[in-house]
């Protein structure tokens, strides 16, 4: 197995990061939903029960989708390959939306279509990165 590419290396700390800051926010929009935030919002419009009961399902997915993410920034760390693929996977995806984002904004005149290039070009690097020989290699694909 080749040694760790620094560029993966980087990206793993990033990922990490980035699964660490969905779960403190899940956690966060959990308890914003049980204190009462939430209720002393929207008791005024009537929508109490139901944002409350959409923020509690929005915590409790981030905390999960959150610990996904660490457990891919570990593997992406220690050279799984499942890793790999999900970190794969999510580019893919990440490429896909930030691009409808651009045609999106472009087609409806909006000029937010330049802060959505700025994921779309992220994504094609990291694309294009992880698929060179060296990162495979290292993933043992």
């Amino acid at each position: 197995m080749a040694g760790r590419p620094i560029l993966i290396t980087i990206i793993a700390l990033i990922t990490i990061l980035e699964g660490i800051l969905t779960v403190v926010s899940g956690a966060l929009v959990s308890f914003s939903s049980s204190n009462g935030f939430v209720q002393d919002v929207f008791s005024a419009i009537s929508l109490e029960y139901l944002i409350n009961e959409v923020s509690s399902w929005l915590g409790a997915s981030l905390i999960i989708v959150g610990i996904i993410i660490l457990v891919v920034g570990l593997g992406l760390l220690l050279g799984w390959k499942f890793a790999w693929y999900v970190a794969a996977l999510i580019y893919f995806i990440t490429l896909i939306l930030a691009l409808y984002s651009v045609a999106v904004s472009l087609a409806t005149g909006e000029y937010i279509a330049v802060a959505a290039l700025i994921p779309a070009i992220i994504a094609i690097v990291l694309v294009y990165y992880i698929f060179r020989p060296k990162v495979k290699e290292f993933y043992g694909l």
